[in-house]
């Protein structure tokens, strides 16, 4: 089970909103034990970082406050897949839910990627990356995206 993030997002390929609903398939495994909750900015939700790659997301960098996750979502309308929401988590609460791009700038912010960020690299690595250790990942991305590797 899942639990689902909900914001109005512009799509980078039609430019439509999505409704602030369910409808982007924005899900996350970040709570313990997810129920179908559905969150909006300003709902309570606990980060544990300990716990975070086996909620399904990739480490970027150290993290800090207030936490930035790098979170997948689909079009509703054009069906575009994968588009980028950063969702800012801070004291506890969602700050905010904004449509981003994967770019320089996103990487030199975030802390957390979606896991489903490994077809990405696929993609864009034009070639199979399931033998790929889950440590090179992010590394690889950053060359891919012509970011240079930090020390975090």
């Amino acid at each position: 089970m899942y639990d689902t993030f909900m914001a109005a997002l512009r799509c980078p390929v039609c430019g439509r909103i999505s409704p602030a609903d369910d409808t982007t398939n924005m899900t996350t495994k970040l709570r313990d034990e997810p129920d179908g909750s559905l969150f909006r900015v300003g709902d309570a939700l606990a980060i544990h970082h300990a716990t975070m790659e086996d909620s399904g997301y990739y480490a970027v960098q150290p993290p800090a406050e207030p936490v930035r996750i790098g979170q997948i979502w689909e079009c509703p309308y054009c069906h575009h897949y994968p588009n980028w929401a950063e969702i800012v988590v801070g004291d506890g609460r969602i700050v905010s839910m904004e449509a981003i791009g994967l770019d320089h700038a996103t990487l030199d912010r975030l802390h957390y990627l979606d896991e489903d960020v490994f077809y990405t690299a696929e993609t864009l690595a034009s070639r199979d990356l399931r033998e790929l250790p889950r440590n090179e990942l992010v590394p690889l991305l950053r060359r891919l995206l012509g970011v240079p590797a930090c020390g975090g």
